[in-house]
């Protein structure tokens, strides 16, 4: 192999190394907003009362499925709830007091 042969060759690894790296940090900052997007936080609600805001509140995601299934406002609690947004899922809490 002749010295511009094995610069060429030195050239295309860097180049392609820059490339991975910089699709990298593409690729986790894009996961980090979207992250931070779709993040739910724990919420308090009286015995008895309606889930209605929560769903307003989480009803703005077109495609999101937020689950409420394991939420019984009839007893007090602590209750998971989660939403699904593509294939990020975030998880918080509903406390019923």
């Amino acid at each position: 192999m002749s010295k511009n042969q094995e610069r060429i060759l030195m050239i295309i690894i860097m180049l392609v190394a820059i490339l991975v790296g910089v699709g990298l940090y593409a690729f986790l900052r894009y996961a980090k907003d979207i992250n931070k997007k779709y993040h739910i936080e724990d919420k308090h609600i009286k015995i008895n009362s309606s889930l209605d805001d929560i769903k307003k509140e989480y009803n703005k995601y077109k495609d999101c499925k937020l689950n409420l299934d394991k939420v019984d406002v009839s007893k007090i609690g602590k209750y998971e709830y989660s939403i699904k947004c593509k294939k990020i899922s975030s998880k918080a809490y509903i406390y019923v007091e």
